[in-house]
């Protein structure tokens, strides 16, 4: 099931726009559709139209302050009150304003019926897309869960280069995507698919790949239900960092259902991980399921493996 991405507008005084640009491209690179005037505005559009427009199509309008910003006259001001006139034409319950503090400041007192965000904290960024995520669940982007569909959050998590983006891209639009693409923090997709009768909307976070440099975030795991985790078969230090990261999880947040991907099983001539390796993590409990993006073989699959983990009850597993 492919969905439209989340709208959203980037409200800010000009004072803060680099901090606020900076978030864009952030958003963008979680798979988001952010508005920001100094981005988004075509030469010689009228801002004054575009604005109110692009407010108006927004899913979420994210007010950024700043104590340089929070008492400042002017149109950011105006772009306030216009938000929370289009807010009032809302369902009651749907959030549609989220204020953002950059750095800490009052919030005025209009906004205050609002829980904040606060960038400037350690895990800011990871509690803005978590509510992000949540506000688009319901909306008209997404169906709220219900009975007949529920909602998991699943983490690709892996070394870099091994291929999780390339897998959610084959499993998600069922394309392979040829070209290296690097994902700077955290990249947010979904589908739905049937386990059992049951729908269930998968909600894929890829995050940043580790290597010698950065570690991944475990913080992003928060909410999850479980995790694939990924290795290249044709590199064996990649099952190494796997292993590590796996200790990691378990020590942040204790057992959560995940599988071990060994990708590229369309090039295993080249394979320096041994079938030994894989067998021997097997005979520890955990599950293992060769794939290849390029192919596609497997891919399906394993996401469905992973799901019906995690919906089985905890005292079957």
């Amino acid at each position: 099931m492919e969905s439209e991405s989340l709208k959203i507008f980037l409200c800010h005084a000009s004072e803060d726009k680099p901090e606020v640009r900076k978030l864009y491209l952030r958003l963008k690179e979680a798979g988001f559709e952010p508005w920001l005037d100094a981005m988004n505005l075509l030469g010689g559009e009228e801002w004054r139209l575009a604005i109110p427009k692009a407010v108006r199509e927004a899913g979420i309008v994210l007010v950024c302050m700043s104590q340089r910003s929070t008492t400042k006259e002017g149109y950011l001001q105006k772009e306030i009150k216009f938000a929370l006139d289009v807010a009032d034409e809302k369902p009651e319950g749907r959030t549609f304003i989220i204020p953002v503090r950059l750095t800490r400041c009052d919030i005025p007192e209009r906004l205050r019926t609002w829980q904040c965000v606060d960038l400037f904290e350690e895990d800011g960024y990871e509690r803005l897309l978590l509510a992000l995520v949540s506000s688009s669940v319901g909306s008209s982007l997404v169906a709220p869960p219900t009975p007949q569909l529920i909602q998991k959050k699943i983490c690709m998590l892996g070394s870099f280069g091994v291929g999780k983006t390339t897998l959610v891209g084959r499993f998600v639009q069922g394309i392979f995507l040829a070209k290296y693409l690097t994902t700077v923090g955290v990249k947010i997709d979904k589908k739905q698919i049937k386990i059992h009768d049951q729908d269930v909307l998968l909600m894929l976070w890829d995050l940043a790949g580790e290597d010698s440099h950065s570690q991944v975030q475990l913080s992003y795991l928060r909410g999850a239900s479980g995790y694939l985790l990924v290795c290249d078969g044709t590199w064996s230090e990649s099952l190494a960092t796997a292993r590590s990261i796996q200790q990691r999880v378990v020590g942040s947040v204790g057992e959560v259902p995940f599988v071990l991907v060994v990708n590229k099983s369309d090039l295993m001539d080249n394979w320096e991980i041994n079938a030994a390796e894989l067998e021997k993590l097997q005979a520890e409990g955990w599950k293992v399921k060769m794939t290849s993006a390029k192919t596609g073989e497997g891919v399906e699959d394993v996401f469905q493996m992973l799901t019906e983990e995690i919906v089985r009850p905890p005292s079957h597993r």
